[in-house]
This record gives C-alpha cells, sequence and structure tokens, in this order.
C-alpha cells in the first residue's frame, strides 16, 4: 500500500475480491511484459527522464559519412524541457501518471512565466508536450508501463491549445479575396 505521499504503508487488510483482483492484474501484467514490467513498478519518473537524457536526448554522434547515428544535435531544448518535467513529476512513479496529471502539468506551463516575464509560449507548451509523449513512449517501448496515459486521452487533447492569430491582409491581398468573390469561375 502506498500514503498519499509516496510512502509505503501498511493498511487495512484486503477485501478477498480486492486481493485476487489485484493477484490478477499482478499476473497479466507479468504475461503481458515479463519480468521486466513487473520490476519497473517501482520506476520513478526522474529515472525515467535519466535514462532518456542518456539515450535519446544525448549529444549526436556521427559515423565517417557524417550520418546521425543517435542523438539530437541540439541538447539544450531537451535540458529545458527535462528541467520543466523534472520540477513538475519529479518523483511520482511512472504507473501513477495519467491523464489529470498531463493536464495539470499543461496548464501551470501554460500560466508560467519566462525569465524575462513574459508568459511561455503555447508553441512551447506543445513542443513540451510532444517530447513528454515520446518519454512515455519509450516507456511503453520498454515495458516500464502497460499504457501510455496520452493513449487514454482524447485525441488533440494536450497539444492543440487554441489561441488566435493576428493576420496583416495587405491592399493587394484584400483586392485578390475580393475579386475572387465574384470570380465566375468559382459559381
Amino acid at each position: 500500500m502506498r500514503a498519499a505521499n509516496g510512502d509505503r504503508s501498511i493498511g487495512p487488510p484486503l477485501a478477498p475480491g480486492e486481493a485476487k483482483r489485484l493477484r490478477q492484474d499482478l499476473e497479466n501484467e507479468y504475461l503481458e511484459g515479463g519480468e521486466i514490467a513487473v520490476q519497473s513498478d517501482e520506476m520513478t519518473f526522474a529515472q525515467l527522464a535519466k535514462h532518456c537524457q542518456e539515450t535519446k536526448y544525448c549529444e549526436a554522434e556521427y559515423d565517417d559519412a557524417g550520418n546521425k547515428l543517435f542523438g539530437v544535435r541540439d541538447t539544450s531544448v531537451y535540458e529545458a524541457h527535462l528541467k520543466h518535467f523534472k520540477e513538475f513529476f519529479g518523483k511520482i512513479r511512472l504507473r501513477d501518471i495519467k491523464v489529470e496529471n498531463l493536464r495539470a502539468y499543461r496548464n501551470q506551463r501554460v500560466r508560467s512565466k519566462t525569465k524575462g516575464g513574459g508568459n511561455v509560449n503555447v508553441g512551447t507548451v506543445n513542443r513540451e508536450m510532444n517530447t513528454l509523449r515520446a518519454m512515455l513512449n519509450e516507456a511503453r517501448i520498454n515495458d516500464w508501463i502497460p499504457v501510455s496515459p496520452f493513449t487514454r486521452a482524447r485525441p488533440g487533447g494536450f497539444c492543440q491549445l487554441n489561441f488566435i492569430r493576428e493576420q496583416t491582409i495587405n491592399l493587394d491581398k484584400k483586392r485578390s479575396s475580393f475579386y475572387r468573390l465574384f470570380d465566375s469561375r468559382s459559381l
């Protein structure tokens, strides 16, 4: 059993039906993901971030022909993303990350301020959410979580924050769109 702060605690005994359900869940998890899935039950988000920083978001390695083998060309962007992820998710177990945690992270980042005092751009938050999705997919591929919380969310529910774009129309563009209304080919 786990207390609210994440520490192990001894709680009241489980009802027989609840104990059977937990045993069946553990057995299904073992059958789907093997021993790694069962052992990864205690894996935290910080451990996933460390794994991704060492394997995915590290300095790019190139072969003799100049082709990139693995890694990223510029790690600074991903280091910033990982910093924000670690601050928010920190020691939360991977299996405890739910859709509401992802929403809470997104909402917190949209409301947060930059070093200069301005608001964080929506595009920045969308890129961070895409990085977070890739990290949780990495955890899914490695059988550290049974399913990514992004797959349980409504499609487009995180990375498509709505915002109004300003569009400047010059006189030529205005005229061409006006004449297009009366063009016989469009009727």
